[in-house]
């Protein structure tokens, strides 16, 4: 019997009151209109409408631009507005192209929404899943925006979780950047909320951090739930048994047609059964035809109907002699069983996940059955024998939203003034976010003393009109006082000693450190320059990037916010044959993430720039030295191996998602994530390994390298990820319904709904 976790507290409401109105902003991927029959969406359209229904001030932001499955987005801009919401569709910039993953795609536009809005917002909400607020909760602990809204993170649907139990092998590295960025996400906010212990507990044994203020608090309901239609007194004969849910493994799908197979229901021609729920692939098997394949020798009527939203499919399962079966194999909190208990639907379900939670202990027996084909074979069995009464809910749902709307009172705009703090709100739970960074008020930073300024150490790497311009973007940072070390190739070819003396006389002028080396004898050459540099923050770069006018001021704000020991940042690329314009927008933007696993198989980091503490660099032994194994290696690599090293070691390394520094692209140079020398990479990695699993990092190094080499190229930029590659299937076939829709349309006919 599964054991349901009691351990946390629901949101606390001991001095709200329901009188304030607050400012509410909900980010999601996933929201009811332009997403269908989506869990998360049907979660925050019930707690705008709640919101709103609390008179709170309720905005909603949607990161996939004008796309929409049902009717186009100004139909749901124009709905969600006749209910008081606001409704922001965002956009990928126009004129420069994102490089990262999806998730970061998109968690950058609503990091730049919030950067660049004039709205103020006392409360952010975010789901976990895609980890949509990564960048924005990230740039917060920096110091960077929003200094007085409180974010919280919703726990729904964590990737891997979800891929566990639909037995979906994680293939692609972006899935290892997500895994990382949705747990920081967790991490790092302000305030976790849970709709079921359950998840909390899944995710704690997993390794999940969490902050201090982590809550249980159960989904409130859809507005058309308010007012529960009459229950059934007198059980009525089942005469259909529905499978409801998405119609995929972890809902339970095969599992419930085993059922099917050991019981006698298939051969019963007096019952039907239904498919009421989104049809998936699996496994390159789209799940209605599965279900056709399975029941191709079933004697009973089969039914499928995947093309209801939420109102048609509750309006379907309430009329007589229909049983309901929720048959997940994991699940957190079911919108499903949500809409049986508050309507009166009759169903069983599974003792799995959260599921328990939200069903009133003493019919728990009745309507749960062991996870077991053969468990929910015998209870179907036994529920047409004699047909089971709805079930009650282990909550009050009007009291579960009347505290929703109390607690967000308690952060209402009534106190205007702009020191209002996280720790400020009375009832809330003194700590950290995250357990990282102290209450204390966020901003710009004051001026360091001299022991705490930075030193900036630049290395010359490539021509003197490339150090030239280096230089140039020093000279015009907004941040003081700095210290420069220079350090010069001593090369004829380079320039070194015969570098122009222009440039020399500029230098020397400012009062600069200059330095020279032979990249022949050097061990390190960053080492030579920490060791000429007096400052506690060593901002470490070259030649090849400059530096944003604003880059040493915030990178240093961050620092000094967040209590990071390396910070990198995005880096802007420019694709121009001349020198990057700072005033005009970067061609493309590089984001990373930091993710150590995926650290393995390309570069999640950052670019040829770094503030790190001194301490820090200390703790790490330096840049790492070449060696002989490593002659020869690039300079990109070489900041790709020191970045593995922080992220694998104590310190904590993160990512300021401004692009700070920005490069000049050639056609013909590098990437960041071109992979360097797969041992020298691959032996920091088994040194955190077990002996006995050594030769894993090279295993994993080989398998994306030949996977890589199978998988086609896109536009000549490289291999296809399995991500990417996904992505264009799924176009693909988006592309063949509306084609299919339209021949439909053409000949008058009117088209299928799916």
């Amino acid at each position: 019997m599964t054991t349901i976790p009691t351990a946390f507290a629901s949101l606390p409401v001991g001095k709200a009151t329901s009188s304030g109105k607050a400012r509410v902003c909900i980010a999601s991927p996933d929201i009811t209109g332009p997403i269908k029959n989506g869990g998360i969406g049907t979660a925050y359209k019930s707690l705008a409408m709640t919101l709103v229904r609390g008179e709170h001030e309720v905005t909603i932001l949607y990161p996939h631009g004008t796309h929409s499955e049902d009717g186009p987005i100004s139909q749901w801009i124009d709905f969600y507005a006749s209910h008081g919401i606001k409704f922001i569709p965002l956009f990928l910039p126009a004129h420069t192209a994102l490089e990262g993953t999806r998730a970061m795609k998109l968690s950058y536009v609503v990091f730049e929404y919030f950067r660049t809005c004039a709205a103020i917002y006392d409360v952010i909400h975010f789901p976990e899943w895609m980890a949509l607020g990564y960048y924005s909760i990230l740039a917060k602990h920096q110091g960077l925006i929003l200094p007085n809204s409180i974010i919280v993170v919703g726990l729904h649907s964590p990737h891997l979780w979800n891929m566990r139990y639909n037995h979906e092998p994680v293939m692609d590295v972006d899935i290892l950047t997500l895994d990382f960025m949705e747990r920081r996400c967790v991490a790092m906010a302000d305030v976790v909320v849970s709709p079921s212990a359950y998840m909390i507990d899944w995710c704690m044994r997993q390794g999940w951090d969490f902050p201090a203020n982590t809550y249980v608090q159960p989904y409130v309901l859809p507005e058309t739930h308010l007012s529960p239609i009459q229950s059934r007194t007198v059980e009525t004969k089942i005469t259909e048994i529905v499978f409801f849910g998405r119609l995929d493994t972890r809902k339970g799908l095969l599992l419930f047609c085993e059922a099917l197979d050991q019981s006698v229901l298939h051969t019963r021609r007096d019952i039907t059964l239904v498919f009421l729920g989104r049809s998936v692939d699996l496994n390159g098997l789209n799940s209605a035809e599965l279900i056709r394949r399975r029941s191709a020798n079933w004697q009973c009527a089969v039914k499928l109907i995947t093309d209801f939203g939420r109102d048609e499919a509750v309006n379907y399962l309430r009329q007589p002699g229909r049983l309901a079966v929720i048959a997940s194999l994991a699940d957190n909190s079911p919108n499903t069983v949500y809409e049986c208990l508050s309507i009166g639907i009759a169903f069983v379900a599974l003792r799995t996940g959260g599921i328990p939670e939200v069903i009133a202990v003493e019919d728990r027996p009745r309507v749960c059955c062991q996870p077991s084909s053969a468990a929910l074979a015998q209870r179907l069995e036994q529920a047409l024998d004699n047909p089971p009464a709805p079930a009650r809910p282990a909550l009050d749902f009007a009291a579960n939203e009347k505290i929703w709307n109390q607690w967000h009172s308690g952060f209402a705009a009534a106190e205007t003034s702009s020191k209002k703090t996280f720790a400020g709100v009375s009832h809330m739970a003194t700590g950290s976010a995250g357990g990282e960074a102290s209450d204390k008020q966020v901003g710009t930073p004051a001026i360091p003393d001299a022991q705490d300024r930075v030193s900036i150490c630049l290395v010359q790497q490539g021509r003197n009109e490339d150090t030239w311009h280096a230089i140039n973007c020093l000279k015009i940072q907004d941040y003081s006082p700095v210290q420069v070390v220079l350090a010069l190739r001593r090369s004829e070819d380079n320039g070194g000693d015969k570098l122009a003396p222009e440039i020399l006389a500029e230098v020397q002028h400012a009062g600069w450190k200059i330095i020279f080396f032979n990249p022949l004898q050097t061990a390190s050459v960053y080492d030579l320059a920490v060791q000429a540099a007096d400052g506690n923050c060593l901002l470490l770069t070259d030649d090849s990037v400059g530096l944003a006018p604003n880059a040493l001021r915030l990178f240093f704000q961050a620092m000094t916010a967040s209590g990071a020991d390396i910070l990198t940042c995005a880096v802007g690329i420019s694709n121009s044959a001349s020198r990057m314009d700072f005033n005009t927008p970067a061609d493309g933007i590089q984001l990373f993430a930091g993710a150590p696993l995926a650290g393995l198989l390309c570069n999640v980091f950052g670019g040829n720039a770094a503030l790190v503490t001194r301490e820090a660099y200390a703790a790490l032994g330096g840049f790492a030295p070449p060696t002989i194994e490593t002659h020869g290696t690039r300079t990109a690599d070489a900041w790709w191996q020191f970045y593995a090293r922080a992220a694998l070691s104590d310190c904590k390394l993160r990512c300021v998602p401004i692009p700070l520094i920005w490069s000049l692209r050639e056609a013909s140079a590098p990437t960041l994530d071109d992979p360097p020398p797969a041992y020298a990479l691959a032996d920091i990695y088994r040194t955190h390994v077990d002996s006995q699993l050594s030769s894993m990092p090279l295993f994993m190094q080989g398998s994306k390298l030949k996977a890589d080499l199978v998988l086609p190229h896109w536009n000549g930029r490289g291999p296809v990820r399995f991500g990417l590659w996904r992505e264009v299937m799924e176009t693909m076939r988006d592309i063949r319904r509306k084609t299919r829709r339209i021949r439909y349309l053409l000949k008058g006919k009117s088209p299928p709904r799916n």
